[in-house]
């Protein structure tokens, strides 16, 4: 085979390998941005006033937790903090579920570039976390503690 026609080969594998991407990647990314736009006309159609809007997160769940770990959208109202999973099931925490509130740039041997976990520590004693923006942690942490945490 010529250098052109190795060239030509792997012009064609990137291209082909573009496009399997693509098509796997642009109906998820379409479907987050409807779970971010549908949790927030829940939220705003509720009576509860939002206190974070809705924020694509990365959800790690606890031990024994129904939702499962993965992508999702998180969003705090005065009452309740919401874990919407972008495939799957809605977490809802209530006052006096989360124990106490922390944030961290590692969880469980994980770290996501750019991103800090907010981790929750729940009433049962086991840890839960979401991601935020790298300097958010910090205000998700008061807003948690002024309207969620056990007190």
């Amino acid at each position: 085979m010529t250098s052109t026609g190795v060239v030509l080969l792997v012009v064609g594998i990137l291209a082909l390998n573009a496009l399997v991407q693509a098509a796997v990647w642009v109906p998820i990314l379409r479907k987050r941005k409807r779970a971010l736009l549908d949790l927030g006309e829940e939220l705003s159609r509720a009576s509860e006033k939002t206190v974070r809007a809705p924020v694509s997160t990365t959800f790690v769940a606890a031990a024994g937790m129904v939702v499962r770990s993965g992508m999702a959208i998180a969003a705090l109202s005065e009452k309740r903090l919401f874990i919407q999973r972008v495939f799957g099931q809605r977490q809802v925490f209530s006052p006096g579920e989360i124990a106490r509130v922390q944030v961290a740039r590692r969880f469980r041997s994980r770290m996501f570039g750019g991103r800090e976990f907010v981790i929750l520590t729940l009433a049962g004693g086991h840890d839960a976390a979401f991601t935020v923006a790298r300097g958010d942690g910090a205000g998700w942490q008061a807003d948690l503690e002024k309207h969620i945490v056990a007190r």
